[in-house]
């Protein structure tokens, strides 16, 4: 996605891009590899809410919700 043209009032001060916004996470394309929120909902999103659902629908939810913190917690100080 190219950048917005600059206007006519700032175009006598000619900064680059890195200078106007430092440590901008806007990249033209996101490196390969790199898990960005849209891609995790897109990945992650549905399927949770369908299982979500489909233990509300069945009244186990709060059960649901404890298994998936506890194995949440476990993975990760596994990963440590």
């Amino acid at each position: 996605m190219p950048f917005p043209p600059t206007p006519s009032w700032k175009s006598s001060f000619k900064l680059s891009r890195a200078i106007e916004m430092p440590g901008s996470p806007y990249l033209d394309e996101p490196p390969k590899g790199l898990l960005t929120w849209p891609k995790l909902l897109r990945t992650v999103g549905l399927p949770a809410a369908v299982v979500l659902g489909a233990c509300a629908y069945h009244g186990v939810l709060l059960e649901a919700l404890v298994v998936i913190t506890v194995s949440m917690l476990v993975v990760n100080w596994m990963a440590r």
